[in-house]
């Protein structure tokens, strides 16, 4: 089975800034898809399975939240698979899991650009 049959919620395709510690390093990145259960999160060095991260994200309402998620998917090296991890959120309060669903459905996805690029930048 795979991940997405796993899921609990459907991700939507949402690109809202997600910023993590990783490594002693503070990233900046960027969602492919969002649900009140776990978002991607776009990166070419991901960290490895089974890591927890304390992510950031503007959420309207709450100007910035900060949440726990643990890596639950991230591509084999060498895979041809967008580059990024996917995550599940850990112990979210039903105020955060309410505002991460006005979130969803009030973002508006841009269009990819001409270029033919995803949203994580792979073609």
């Amino acid at each position: 089975m795979s991940g997405a049959d796993r899921r609990d919620t459907q991700r939507k395709p949402v690109q809202v800034r997600v910023d993590y510690h990783h490594d002693g390093n503070y990233l900046i990145s960027y969602s492919r898809d969002l649900s009140p259960d776990g978002v991607f999160v776009c990166t070419p060095d991901p960290a490895p399975v089974g890591t927890t991260l304390t992510l950031v994200f503007p959420v309207e309402g709450l100007h910035e939240i900060s949440v726990t998620a643990t890596v639950v998917w991230a591509p084999n090296p060498g895979s041809t698979a967008e580059p990024g991890m996917g995550l599940q959120f850990v112990d979210l309060p039903d105020a955060l899991r309410d505002a991460l669903l006005e979130l969803i459905h009030r973002v508006a996805v841009l269009a990819e650009v001409d270029t033919g690029t995803g949203p994580c930048g792979s073609a």
